[in-house]
Formats: C-alpha cells, sequence, structure tokens
C-alpha cells in the first residue's frame, strides 16, 4: 500500500491533520471514523483457540498510534524506526498474524460506552487507521485489543496449552511475570523506558535463540510485554516464532486486577 500520510519529516500531527490527510487521500473515511471501522473481531474463545493452533498475536492501541505519527508517550520517546514498523504493521497483510483492535475504533462515536474523554484519547486511532484497515485483505484475522482484561487469569493455563512442545521466551523488563509463564520460560529482560532503544540487541539474542532451536528441531514462541516494541518484535520474528503480546495482561494476572491507565476508579 502507498503511504498516504504525512513523511516521517511531518508526521507529528495533530487529529485535524490526520483528518485533512484522510479526506485527502480516503473520503469515505470519514464516515468511518464517525461509525466506526466494522470488521468481523473473533470473539476471545476463538482468539486463543488460533493461538493454540500457533498464530501470532499483536495488539494495538492509542500508544502504537501516537508513536506511529513521531510522536513520544510516558514510557515510550519518538523514534524513527518504530515509528516505521508499526506504520508497516498497521497496513500488514498476513494470515498469520492476529491483528488485535480497540473498541473504541470499532464503535459508532456515538455509542453510550464513549465519554468525552474516551474520544478524545482516541480519536487519533479512530482517523489513523480508518484507511489502513479498510485496505487490508478480508482474510487478515482481527482480535480484541482487550482480551487479556476478561482473560487475565487464565493465562497460565492458555500459555501452558500454546506452549506445548515449543521454547518460550518472555520479553519483558519485569521478572515477576514469569510467575504467569510456563516452566524453563527464558527471560530477556528489558528497560520499562524506551525498550525500544535496545530493539538491535534483542534481535541478536532472538535470532540467536531461534536458531538454536532450529538446530533442534523445537518451535519457538515468544511472549511480549515491552509496549510498542513488541509490536516491532512480532512484526519482524513471527515468520519463524510465534509472537503473544501479552503486554498488561501480566500485569492485570500478577494484581489479580484488570486496569488501564484510562479508566476512572
Amino acid at each position: 500500500m502507498k503511504e498516504n500520510f504525512r513523511s516521517a519529516n511531518t508526521i507529528r500531527a495533530t487529529p485535524l491533520n490526520l483528518l485533512v490527510d484522510l479526506f485527502r487521500t480516503f473520503p469515505t473515511g470519514l464516515l468511518k471514523v464517525i461509525i466506526g471501522n466494522r470488521v468481523n473481531v473473533m470473539s476471545h474463545e476463538a482468539t486463543i483457540e488460533a493461538l493454540i493452533d500457533g498464530k501470532s498475536l499483536v495488539r494495538w492501541a492509542d500508544g502504537e498510534t501516537a508513536i506511529a505519527r513521531g510522536k513520544s508517550i510516558g514510557y515510550q520517546k519518538s523514534h524513527p524506526v518504530l515509528m516505521s514498523k508499526l506504520r508497516e504493521l498497521s497496513e500488514y497483510d498476513c494470515d498469520n498474524l492476529i491483528f488485535g483492535l480497540p473498541w473504541t475504533i470499532r464503535i459508532p462515536i456515538w455509542n453510550k460506552k464513549f465519554n468525552l474523554r474516551l474520544i478524545k484519547i482516541h480519536l487519533s486511532s479512530r482517523i489513523f487507521l480508518a484507511q489502513r484497515v479498510h485496505s487490508r485483505r478480508k482474510s487478515n484475522l482481527y482480535g480484541d485489543t482487550l482480551i487479556w482484561y476478561t482473560k487475565f487469569p487464565e493465562i497460565p493455563e492458555i500459555l501452558s496449552l500454546i506452549s506445548k512442545d515449543k521454547r518460550v521466551c518472555l520479553i519483558a523488563s519485569d521478572s515477576r511475570f514469569l510467575a504467569a509463564c510456563p516452566t524453563q520460560t527464558e527471560l530477556i529482560k528489558v528497560s520499562s523506558r524506551n525498550a525500544f532503544e535496545e530493539y538491535t540487541y534483542l534481535s541478536q539474542r532472538l535470532t540467536s535463540w531461534i536458531r538454536r532451536n532450529q538446530a533442534i528441531g523445537v518451535k519457538s514462541l515468544i511472549l511480549l510485554a515491552a509496549g510498542p516494541t513488541s509490536k516491532a518484535i512480532a512484526l519482524d520474528f513471527h515468520p519463524s516464532a510465534q509472537c503473544i503480546d501479552i503486554g498488561h495482561g501480566f500485569n492485570f494476572n500478577f494484581h489479580n486486577k484488570p486496569k488501564y491507565a484510562w479508566e476512572s476508579d
């Protein structure tokens, strides 16, 4: 797909700039901003079954949209390579990689689940993904970004099923997440802030680990909890290893409570 949005030098756009670009390149996309991207999203149960069958999963949210627009977020500063990878991922066609979409881009803007705060937070994602989701092949698989919001108590059991006959690696900043992982999971620890600064090191470690597994005929499973960097890893490594973006799900499991930053108490 030809890049239709602003170049890397000018991508730091407000929602209004994005809306103007969308109208210029894909006028009917404005309707999707209003009524939502009505794609077929697998149920949480169907998604888990697909993961057990070997599919990979990434989950897109407002942080990924911000980085893809060249902006920084609280725990990851803007980086041109990460921006490029996320933009590629947002329009990537692959039958083996489930693309998790947030509910906030899939429903009409007048839905009672919305309030003004949520609209402000997620408007950029609605605009940014309007054309990109539309342009992807109909055969692409979609899941729900919030899958671990409801499935967090089952993460250890689910991972046990997925990891059968595989070697497992966890990419995370918190070693406590290993408690939810299969036994003998290898931890590659990353910084909790600006994890993408370590991407060259991560790539080298993962490439070597996967090759060792391949040499003895064992499949590889990479569990991801590194923010937007997780998406870059999944994009680059899902052809040779199953990649599952769990992220906040590990926190939910550890604290036995699901809560996102945008939720009020």
